[in-house]
């Protein structure tokens, strides 16, 4: 197995691929658009690289064969803020095989100790909080509140209803929270 940096053309053409061939027979799986994950990681367009650090990676099998992917980031403006310096990782990604999905992690892992980060540990195995649990009812059952799917017809409201709702529930959790714009989400 070889853990392998993305950083051209062509791993990062491997790093959108990987999902693709993992769940390739999931039936429920959808593939998110190929411009939309690479917005994610284009500090010309995403706003978080003012003030974030990313890094991603694939893997391999010994046979070139994709086997997995992940990527490590840290926000600089919220990563003191928790009760020790905490980075994050997404876009996990790999086949059923243990040894790999533990290189994945211990890369990354590495990658943010070599940046002084901790971690932060959340377990989902635990059920949400009774106040969690009373605040989304009672917001389900309020009057006035209703749920859509995206409609291109009601693309200029509901982006701008997507941005209102996310800026403002983020804003009381992020210190320096810096609110995403209606043009960034209709450009990603």
């Amino acid at each position: 197995m070889k853990i392998i940096k993305v950083t051209d053309m062509r791993t990062r053409k491997k790093f959108l691929d990987t999902a693709r061939i993992i769940y390739k027979n999931d039936p429920v799986w959808v593939c998110p658009l190929d411009k939309e994950n690479e917005a994610i990681f284009d500090p010309s367009i995403n706003p978080y690289f003012t003030h974030g650090e990313v890094e991603r990676w694939i893997l391999e099998d010994d046979n070139n064969k994709l086997t997995g992917r992940i990527a490590a980031f840290i926000d600089k403006n919220l990563a003191w803020t928790y009760g020790q310096p905490t980075g994050g990782i997404g876009f996990f990604e790999c086949i059923d095989d243990k040894e790999s999905a533990f290189l994945l992690f211990n890369t990354t892992r590495e990658w943010l100790k070599e940046r002084k980060m901790e971690g932060f540990h959340l377990d989902v195995s635990k059920p949400l909080s009774d106040r969690f649990t009373k605040i989304a009812e009672w917001v389900m059952n309020k009057p006035g509140y209703e749920f859509q799917h995206f409609s291109w017809k009601k693309q200029e409201q509901q982006v701008k209803d997507f941005a209102a709702v996310f800026n403002e529930a983020w804003a009381s959790f992020k210190a320096n929270f810096e609110p995403l714009e209606p043009e960034y989400i209709k450009h990603v």
